[in-house]
This record gives structure tokens, C-alpha cells and sequence, in this order.
């Protein structure tokens, strides 16, 4: 349970970090050049940050870095999952952050494998649904997407349904 208060932690301190922009503020902006919102956001961080024990800022700091470093795109991708996850219901974050932390404590053999076997799930999935709209009119291949987009709304929960 430590591990997922850590986690949610760490994303609500990174999320304001990362939407704040906190990097692009501090190099180029000065105090006063600030908008009332940019600082009340950065004084809610520093305190939090101030609370934090050093091994807990050392480990953002490096999450941080790593996050800075990536491509815009898959930035914009972790924004947009954090989203989703913030949207859940505290039980389907609660059974997430469980499989999560039960996904972080495989090998990492048994991690690899994992990934296998979902990507062959995903593709024979794909194979199954080619199949069988290769006889299907246009007119049901429609309606067939219509409720795929149906149940993938239900399965990501009624929040991310609202976006």
C-alpha cells in the first residue's frame, strides 16, 4: 500500500509540475512576471515539496528529468492517461494500482512475457474482427464499430466517457 500512496504522490506532485510547465517557468519567467494562478500552483507545490523526505525529491527529480526528456508526443500520451486515471472511480483506481503493483513486482522475464501474450491476444483479436467483417456490409461493419466504441467507453468508466 506504501508503493501506491507513493505512486499517487508522485503523480499529483508531477502533474503539477508538468502542467504548470514548472521547468519552462523557472528558467525563463521571474516572480513577477508570474499570473496570480501560476504562483498560488507553485506555492502549493513547494510546500508539499518541502515536506517530502530527500530520497522522495531525488526520485522525482530524476522521474522528471526522464519525463522532460521524452518526445511531445508521449508526453501528451502520459497527460492524457492521467487524465483517464484521475476520472476513475476510487474503486477502479484502487483495483489498478493493485494490478500495478502486482505487474512491479514480476521478473522481468515474466514481465516480457506478459507483454507477449497480450500483444498475440490484441493481434488475434484484430485477425478475429477482419475475418468477420470481410462479410459483413457497410452498413453492419457501422454498426459493429458503433458498439465497439460503446463498450470501450464502459470499460474506461463513466469519467472518461465525459471528456
Amino acid at each position: 500500500m506504501r508503493g501506491i500512496k507513493t505512486f499517487i504522490i508522485f503523480l499529483t506532485l508531477f502533474f503539477a509540475v508538468s502542467t504548470l510547465g514548472f521547468a519552462e517557468v523557472a528558467s525563463e519567467k521571474k516572480w513577477k512576471d508570474l499570473s496570480k494562478g501560476e504562483r498560488q500552483k507553485i506555492r502549493k507545490f513547494y510546500r508539499k515539496w518541502k515536506k517530502l523526505p530527500k530520497e522522495k525529491k531525488d526520485r522525482l527529480q530524476k522521474r522528471f528529468k526522464k519525463f522532460d526528456g521524452l518526445s511531445s508526443d508521449k508526453k501528451t500520451r502520459i497527460r492524457k492517461n492521467h487524465k483517464k486515471f484521475k476520472n476513475l472511480s476510487p474503486e477502479k483506481k484502487a483495483k489498478l494500482l493493485k494490478r500495478f503493483e502486482k505487474f512491479k513486482g514480476l521478473s522481468p522475464e515474466e514481465k516480457k512475457k506478459r507483454f507477449k501474450k497480450m500483444k498475440k491476444r490484441k493481434a488475434e483479436r484484430r485477425l478475429k474482427r477482419r475475418q468477420k467483417r470481410s462479410n459483413m456490409s457497410k452498413a453492419e461493419k457501422r454498426k459493429a464499430r458503433i458498439e465497439r466504441r460503446k463498450k470501450r467507453r464502459q470499460r474506461q468508466g463513466d469519467g472518461a466517457s465525459q471528456n
